[in-house]
Protein backbone atom coordinates (compact mmCIF):
# COMPACT_ATOMS: atom_id res chain seq x y z
CA UNK A 1 0.00 0.00 0.00
CA UNK A 2 1.35 3.20 -0.65
CA UNK A 3 2.49 5.11 1.75
CA UNK A 4 -0.08 8.14 1.45
CA UNK A 5 -3.02 6.23 1.31
CA UNK A 6 -1.47 4.35 4.73
CA UNK A 7 -1.43 7.55 6.39
CA UNK A 8 -4.49 8.36 5.45
CA UNK A 9 -6.58 5.85 6.42
CA UNK A 10 -4.21 5.89 9.79
CA UNK A 11 -5.34 9.63 10.04
CA UNK A 12 -8.45 10.22 8.85
CA UNK A 13 -10.53 7.32 9.69
CA UNK A 14 -12.84 7.95 11.74
CA UNK A 15 -15.46 5.51 14.50
CA UNK A 16 -17.78 3.25 12.31
CA UNK A 17 -20.04 2.33 15.36
CA UNK A 18 -22.64 3.68 13.85
CA UNK A 19 -23.79 4.16 10.45
CA UNK A 20 -25.34 7.84 9.65
CA UNK A 21 -29.21 7.76 9.48
CA UNK A 22 -31.11 8.65 6.26
CA UNK A 23 -32.08 11.71 7.43
CA UNK A 24 -28.35 12.28 8.18
CA UNK A 25 -26.82 11.81 4.82
CA UNK A 26 -30.18 13.95 3.49
CA UNK A 27 -28.72 16.98 6.61
CA UNK A 28 -25.25 16.66 4.82
CA UNK A 29 -26.78 16.67 0.94
CA UNK A 30 -27.95 19.45 1.80
CA UNK A 31 -25.19 21.53 2.99
CA UNK A 32 -23.33 20.25 0.16
CA UNK A 33 -26.01 21.66 -2.20
CA UNK A 34 -26.05 24.75 -0.45
CA UNK A 35 -21.97 25.13 -0.84
CA UNK A 36 -22.47 24.22 -4.95
CA UNK A 37 -22.63 26.03 -7.46
CA UNK A 38 -25.04 24.35 -9.27
CA UNK A 39 -28.31 26.89 -10.00
CA UNK A 40 -31.18 24.29 -8.86
CA UNK A 41 -29.49 23.61 -6.00
CA UNK A 42 -32.19 24.65 -3.74
CA UNK A 43 -35.03 22.50 -6.11
CA UNK A 44 -33.23 19.41 -5.64
CA UNK A 45 -35.27 16.65 -4.61
CA UNK A 46 -33.98 14.29 -2.33
CA UNK A 47 -34.79 9.99 -2.27
CA UNK A 48 -34.06 6.83 -0.37
CA UNK A 49 -35.10 3.63 -1.69
CA UNK A 50 -35.19 0.10 0.46
CA UNK A 51 -36.13 -3.17 -0.14
CA UNK A 52 -40.18 -3.74 -0.31
CA UNK A 53 -40.79 -0.15 -0.13
CA UNK A 54 -41.75 2.19 -2.87
CA UNK A 55 -39.08 5.13 -2.07
CA UNK A 56 -39.01 7.63 1.17
CA UNK A 57 -38.93 11.48 -0.70
CA UNK A 58 -37.38 13.32 2.10
CA UNK A 59 -38.78 16.35 0.88
CA UNK A 60 -42.12 15.07 0.75
CA UNK A 61 -43.53 14.45 -2.48
CA UNK A 62 -44.70 11.27 -3.35
CA UNK A 63 -42.65 8.51 -4.75
CA UNK A 64 -43.65 6.54 -7.46
CA UNK A 65 -41.38 3.53 -8.26
CA UNK A 66 -37.91 2.77 -8.08
CA UNK A 67 -36.15 4.50 -10.86
CA UNK A 68 -34.15 1.62 -13.22
CA UNK A 69 -30.90 3.19 -13.34
CA UNK A 70 -30.68 3.15 -9.47
CA UNK A 71 -32.02 -0.92 -9.28
CA UNK A 72 -28.25 -1.96 -8.82
CA UNK A 73 -26.85 1.36 -7.63
CA UNK A 74 -25.64 2.58 -4.29
CA UNK A 75 -26.34 6.46 -4.88
CA UNK A 76 -27.50 7.96 -8.28
CA UNK A 77 -28.57 11.79 -9.63
CA UNK A 78 -30.85 12.63 -11.95
CA UNK A 79 -30.84 15.94 -13.75
CA UNK A 80 -34.04 17.75 -14.82
CA UNK A 81 -35.82 16.15 -18.33
CA UNK A 82 -38.36 17.13 -20.48
CA UNK A 83 -39.94 15.15 -23.55
CA UNK A 84 -40.76 11.01 -22.73
CA UNK A 85 -39.35 11.61 -19.68
CA UNK A 86 -40.74 14.57 -18.12
CA UNK A 87 -38.43 15.72 -15.06
CA UNK A 88 -39.06 19.32 -13.25
CA UNK A 89 -36.01 18.92 -10.85
CA UNK A 90 -33.26 17.15 -10.70
CA UNK A 91 -32.78 14.39 -7.48
CA UNK A 92 -30.38 12.75 -5.94
CA UNK A 93 -31.42 9.04 -4.77
CA UNK A 94 -29.82 6.65 -2.87
CA UNK A 95 -30.38 2.88 -1.45
CA UNK A 96 -29.35 0.62 1.18
CA UNK A 97 -26.05 -0.26 -1.28
CA UNK A 98 -24.86 2.91 0.16
CA UNK A 99 -23.42 1.80 3.64
CA UNK A 100 -21.58 -1.21 1.66
CA UNK A 101 -19.26 2.06 1.25
CA UNK A 102 -20.04 4.43 3.54
CA UNK A 103 -20.10 4.10 7.39
CA UNK A 104 -19.43 7.18 8.41
CA UNK A 105 -20.69 10.82 7.71
CA UNK A 106 -17.32 12.25 6.05
CA UNK A 107 -17.34 9.07 4.07
CA UNK A 108 -21.26 9.43 3.09
CA UNK A 109 -21.03 13.47 2.62
CA UNK A 110 -17.87 12.46 -0.36
CA UNK A 111 -20.13 10.01 -1.89
CA UNK A 112 -22.75 12.29 -2.05
CA UNK A 113 -20.73 15.45 -3.37
CA UNK A 114 -19.77 13.14 -5.97
CA UNK A 115 -23.33 13.11 -6.92
CA UNK A 116 -23.81 17.00 -6.82
CA UNK A 117 -20.85 17.42 -8.69
CA UNK A 118 -22.92 15.44 -11.33
CA UNK A 119 -25.38 17.81 -11.41
CA UNK A 120 -23.00 20.80 -10.92
CA UNK A 121 -21.08 19.42 -14.11
CA UNK A 122 -24.11 19.40 -16.15
CA UNK A 123 -23.33 15.71 -17.08
CA UNK A 124 -26.72 14.20 -17.69
CA UNK A 125 -27.07 17.09 -20.85
CA UNK A 126 -23.49 16.03 -21.71
CA UNK A 127 -23.97 12.53 -21.97
CA UNK A 128 -27.59 12.63 -23.30
CA UNK A 129 -26.19 15.24 -26.37
CA UNK A 130 -23.59 12.58 -26.86
CA UNK A 131 -26.09 9.53 -27.40
CA UNK A 132 -28.04 11.51 -29.32
CA UNK A 133 -25.71 12.78 -31.73
CA UNK A 134 -25.06 8.85 -32.56
CA UNK A 135 -28.28 7.81 -32.44
CA UNK A 136 -29.19 10.23 -34.89
CA UNK A 137 -26.10 9.13 -36.91
CA UNK A 138 -27.08 5.83 -36.67
CA UNK A 139 -31.12 7.32 -37.82
CA UNK A 140 -29.33 8.89 -40.85
CA UNK A 141 -31.78 11.81 -39.79
CA UNK A 142 -32.70 14.04 -36.93
CA UNK A 143 -35.35 12.53 -35.33
CA UNK A 144 -36.63 12.95 -31.37
CA UNK A 145 -34.24 11.77 -28.98
CA UNK A 146 -35.18 9.46 -25.77
CA UNK A 147 -33.03 8.13 -23.17
CA UNK A 148 -34.48 4.63 -24.20
CA UNK A 149 -35.95 4.49 -27.57
CA UNK A 150 -37.53 1.55 -28.91
CA UNK A 151 -35.40 -0.07 -31.24
CA UNK A 152 -32.53 0.46 -28.23
CA UNK A 153 -31.06 -3.03 -28.75
CA UNK A 154 -30.51 -2.84 -32.23
CA UNK A 155 -28.89 0.55 -31.79
CA UNK A 156 -26.69 -0.61 -29.38
CA UNK A 157 -25.72 -3.67 -31.71
CA UNK A 158 -24.77 -2.31 -35.41
CA UNK A 159 -23.10 0.87 -32.85
CA UNK A 160 -20.92 -0.62 -30.99
CA UNK A 161 -17.33 0.38 -31.85
CA UNK A 162 -18.85 4.08 -31.70
CA UNK A 163 -20.70 3.22 -27.84
CA UNK A 164 -16.84 3.22 -27.03
CA UNK A 165 -16.89 6.83 -27.30
CA UNK A 166 -19.74 7.18 -24.69
CA UNK A 167 -18.26 4.77 -22.12
CA UNK A 168 -15.05 6.80 -22.32
CA UNK A 169 -17.04 10.33 -21.98
CA UNK A 170 -18.67 8.49 -19.00
CA UNK A 171 -15.65 7.34 -17.44
CA UNK A 172 -14.28 11.08 -17.58
CA UNK A 173 -17.11 12.37 -16.14
CA UNK A 174 -16.68 9.76 -13.26
CA UNK A 175 -12.95 11.69 -12.70
CA UNK A 176 -14.40 15.25 -13.09
CA UNK A 177 -16.87 14.13 -10.49
CA UNK A 178 -14.30 12.54 -7.86
CA UNK A 179 -12.01 15.70 -8.38
CA UNK A 180 -15.17 18.24 -7.67
CA UNK A 181 -16.37 16.28 -4.83
CA UNK A 182 -13.12 16.38 -2.78
CA UNK A 183 -13.00 20.36 -3.11
CA UNK A 184 -16.95 20.37 -2.54
CA UNK A 185 -16.79 18.13 0.63
CA UNK A 186 -13.84 19.87 2.24
CA UNK A 187 -15.53 23.40 1.46
CA UNK A 188 -18.75 22.03 3.03
CA UNK A 189 -16.68 20.97 6.12
CA UNK A 190 -16.62 17.41 5.94
CA UNK A 191 -13.41 15.09 5.19
CA UNK A 192 -12.88 14.10 1.63
CA UNK A 193 -9.65 12.58 2.71
CA UNK A 194 -11.49 9.46 3.41
CA UNK A 195 -12.17 8.60 -0.62
CA UNK A 196 -9.04 5.89 0.39
CA UNK A 197 -10.94 4.37 2.31
CA UNK A 198 -14.00 4.35 0.16
CA UNK A 199 -12.25 3.34 -2.86
CA UNK A 200 -10.36 0.42 -1.08
CA UNK A 201 -14.11 -0.50 0.00
CA UNK A 202 -15.19 -0.59 -3.73
CA UNK A 203 -12.35 -2.16 -5.07
CA UNK A 204 -12.84 -5.03 -2.51
CA UNK A 205 -16.38 -5.31 -4.15
CA UNK A 206 -15.28 -5.19 -7.38
CA UNK A 207 -13.57 -8.09 -6.94
CA UNK A 208 -16.12 -10.39 -5.88
CA UNK A 209 -17.31 -13.62 -7.52
CA UNK A 210 -20.34 -12.51 -9.73
CA UNK A 211 -20.25 -8.62 -9.59
CA UNK A 212 -20.92 -7.03 -12.38
CA UNK A 213 -19.46 -3.39 -12.79
CA UNK A 214 -20.78 -0.85 -14.79
CA UNK A 215 -18.77 0.03 -17.76
CA UNK A 216 -18.89 3.38 -17.55
CA UNK A 217 -17.11 3.72 -14.44
CA UNK A 218 -13.42 3.13 -13.71
CA UNK A 219 -12.26 1.09 -11.64
CA UNK A 220 -11.69 2.02 -8.21
CA UNK A 221 -8.21 2.00 -7.90
CA UNK A 222 -7.39 4.42 -10.87
CA UNK A 223 -10.12 6.61 -9.73
CA UNK A 224 -8.41 7.09 -6.30
CA UNK A 225 -4.96 7.26 -8.28
CA UNK A 226 -6.05 9.92 -10.48
CA UNK A 227 -7.38 11.99 -7.15
CA UNK A 228 -3.85 11.83 -5.60
CA UNK A 229 -2.33 12.99 -8.42
CA UNK A 230 -4.61 15.55 -9.28
CA UNK A 231 -6.47 17.64 -6.48
CA UNK A 232 -5.45 16.42 -3.08
CA UNK A 233 -2.33 17.62 -2.97
CA UNK A 234 -4.64 20.97 -3.52
CA UNK A 235 -6.85 20.18 -0.88
CA UNK A 236 -3.61 19.39 1.68
CA UNK A 237 -2.42 22.69 0.75
CA UNK A 238 -5.16 24.49 1.65
CA UNK A 239 -6.03 22.58 5.00
CA UNK A 240 -2.38 22.47 5.59
CA UNK A 241 -2.62 26.83 5.33
CA UNK A 242 -5.40 26.75 8.06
Amino acid sequence: MPLLALLLLFSFARAEDALPSVQTVANATRKLLAASKYPGRADVRLYYYAPGIKGVDLDGTPVVGIPHHLRNASAATSAPRTGKNTQATAAIYWTPRFYLYAKTLDQAAFIMAHEVAHLELDHTRRYSEAFCAMYREWKKKKVPCVDDPPDFKKFAKDMAAPRERLKLLGRSMEYEADQRAMRLATDAGFDARVYAILFQRADALWQEPGFVPTEYHPEPADRKRHLEVTVLPEVLADQAAW
